[in-house]
């Protein structure tokens, strides 16, 4: 499945409810704020995490499985390669 979100986080296709009911990769597209990149990656999203997060969950308490890059990407869209080019 993929789901593209906007800048603010906000996903651009209503797809929570036709979410898979068992574990497994979510391709999550987002854009980076700072270069406009759009970058995409498959991540480990676990039964009702997104759901979770959009309802106000803490983003480490709704993806406690997932990397900080991880969950650094589904917030901003910036991935680990852009912050390590940024701080060289």
């Amino acid at each position: 499945m993929e789901i593209m979100l906007d800048f603010s986080g906000n996903i651009l296709y209503n797809v929570l409810y036709k979410l898979r009911k068992r574990n497994e990769t979510m391709k999550i597209t987002r854009t980076n704020p700072f270069n406009g990149a759009v970058n995409s990656m498959e991540i480990n999203v676990l039964d009702g995490q997104l759901e979770s997060y959009y309802a106000g969950e803490l983003l480490q308490n709704a993806f406690p499985n997932l990397s900080a890059g991880d969950r650094e990407f589904i917030k901003t869209g910036i991935t680990d390669e852009y912050w390590e080019e940024m701080f060289k």
